[in-house]
């Protein structure tokens, strides 16, 4: 397993042990963060006694499934955080941590689903070894190990969208399709939403 996947930033604190720029966010109320792009900017507030980790930006979900072509009912989503039932509007939500409520309690490195079960797969995990710990009191995984899981449960021609600040290299049976930058603003760091597409299924000759 290559090392390049395990992303470490010991410095990267402030005084509580979290990551800067999670605490910059937290001046007063909560905001949910906004999505940049080449169109206006919105955001909106959230209560300001509720603390979310895991959260999309404002709009992302919608456009990142539009740019998976899955629409929202064939997704499962692995590391779902605070999404909710309605955010992900008939999709699954799968994360290790029952207190998030997910529709399933599972790890994304070992899903109890059938393989091809679902149309596409969108992965948020945490980004660091700081972060898994720090934020999620997780191990961190390693995207080939999420990648693997999710490109057994895909159906031959689904996506599979992964969020990290790594680009990840895959084999088959899946392929690189594009990578698009997702910023939350000056001062955040850019992450990548990488998709991949499984491999249709060969008949023998």
């Amino acid at each position: 397993m290559k090392d390049s996947e395990i992303l470490s930033q010991p410095i990267d604190k402030g005084k509580r042990g979290l990551p800067r720029e999670k605490n910059a966010r937290s001046n007063g109320a909560m905001r949910r963060s906004s999505l940049w792009g080449l169109k206006e900017v919105f955001d909106g507030e959230r209560s300001r006694d509720t603390e979310v980790w895991g959260c999309y930006p404002q709009g992302f979900l919608d456009w990142a499934l539009r740019a998976m072509c899955v629409p929202a009912a064939e997704v499962l989503h692995v590391c779902s955080g605070a999404l909710t039932a309605r955010d992900v509007a008939g999709g699954i939500r799968v994360d290790i941590e029952p207190d998030r409520k997910p529709d399933v309690v599972a790890d994304g490195r070992a899903l109890p689903f059938a393989a091809g079960s679902f149309g596409g797969v969108l992965i948020d995990p945490p980004y660091t070894q700081e972060y898994a710990r720090d934020l999620y009191n997780c191990e961190y995984p390693r995207p080939s190990h999420l990648l693997r899981e999710a490109a057994r449960v895909v159906r031959p021609g689904g996506r599979v969208g992964l969020v990290h600040f790594l680009v990840p290299l895959c084999g088959r049976p899946l392929r690189y399709l594009r990578c698009y930058g997702v910023t939350q603003g000056l001062g955040y760091r850019i992450r990548a939403l990488t998709i991949f597409e499984r491999e249709q299924e060969r008949l023998p000759l």
